[in-house]
C-alpha cells in the first residue's frame, strides 16, 4: 500500500488548481506520487508522466494501475528531449526538482512550449533542500529568470514553507508577441510580499530604469543634486555549488 504522499507534492497538485477535464504533463515523475494526486481530481482530464529512469517508471504503474486501467494516465519512459507526444497539446506542464530545466532552460522549455495548449501554463516546483535557511526567495527568483532566458512570461512566483524544506513554484507561460512591450498584462505575485514588478515579477530594486527614472536623474545631475541609482541584483555563488550538483528527478 502506497504511503502518505509528502507535503510537497500535495501542495504542488493543490498549486496546478485543476480542471477535472484538465490534459497533463508531468516531466520527470518518479514514483508516480503526484500522478496519483492528479488522477484523484480528472474525471475525462489526463495526465501523461514521462521519467528517463525505467525503473522509476515501473514503481509508478505499480502505484497508478487502476488509474491507468481507467484511462486517466500514460506513463512513459523518456528523457525530454526524447519523447514522443505527437501533437498532444497539455493544459497544465509541471516539474519537480527536473534538472533540465535549471540547466538547459532554452531548451527545456523551448519542447515544453511545443506541447502547451493556447491557454496553457506551466509550473516549474523546486524545494530548498540545497538553499541556504532563509533564501528559499532567493531560488525562486533565480529559477524565474531561468524561465525568463526561454522567453517565457512568469505570472506568478510562489515560496511555501513545508516540512523537512521550504518549496517555491514558478508559474508561466510562453511570452507573446502582443505582450512584448513589458507583459503589461501579467501579474506577478510572490506569497512572501516580495515588492515585484508588476510587469515581470522582477524584483522592483533591479527592473530596467524607466523613462521617469531616467529623466529624474538627469535633472538631478543637471542641477548638481546627489542621485542614487537603484539597487542592482545582487549576485554571487550558486546555492547548489556547481551545475553537476543541480539535483535531478528526487520523487
Amino acid at each position: 500500500m502506497a504511503g502518505k504522499p509528502s507535503e510537497r507534492f500535495v501542495w504542488a497538485v493543490d498549486t496546478l488548481a485543476l480542471d477535472p477535464a484538465d490534459r497533463v504533463l508531468e516531466v520527470g515523475c518518479g514514483h508516480g506520487v503526484a500522478v496519483s494526486l492528479v488522477c484523484e481530481r480528472l474525471t475525462s482530464g489526463r495526465i501523461t508522466a514521462i521519467d528517463r529512469s525505467r525503473k522509476m517508471i515501473e514503481m509508478a504503474t505499480r502505484r497508478n494501475r487502476e488509474h491507468i486501467a481507467g484511462g486517466r494516465a500514460v506513463l512513459k519512459t523518456a528523457a525530454l528531449e526524447k519523447a514522443d507526444f505527437e501533437d498532444e497539446r497539455f493544459d497544465k506542464i509541471f516539474a519537480f526538482n527536473v534538472a533540465p530545466f535549471w540547466l538547459q532552460p532554452k531548451d527545456a522549455l523551448g519542447i515544453v512550449r511545443r506541447h502547451l495548449a493556447p491557454d496553457g501554463a506551466v509550473y516549474l516546483f523546486w524545494d530548498a533542500r540545497h538553499t541556504q535557511p532563509g533564501r528559499a526567495r532567493d531560488l525562486a527568483d533565480r529559477l524565474s529568470e531561468r524561465a525568463r532566458l526561454a522567453e517565457f512570461s512568469v505570472n506568478q512566483v510562489l515560496v511555501k514553507d513545508l516540512r523537512p524544506v521550504p518549496a517555491v513554484c514558478v508559474i508561466g507561460g510562453p511570452r507573446r508577441a502582443a505582450m512584448a512591450d513589458g507583459d503589461a498584462d501579467s501579474r506577478d505575485h510572490h506569497s512572501e510580499g516580495a515588492a515585484t514588478d508588476s510587469r515581470r515579477g522582477i524584483p522592483r530594486s533591479v527592473r530596467p530604469a524607466s523613462p521617469g527614472t531616467l529623466a529624474c536623474a538627469i535633472r538631478a545631475l543637471l542641477s548638481g543634486t546627489s542621485w542614487r541609482t537603484p539597487r542592482t541584483l545582487r549576485t554571487g555563488p550558486d546555492d547548489f555549488s556547481a551545475a553537476h550538483n543541480v539535483p535531478g528527478q528526487l520523487n
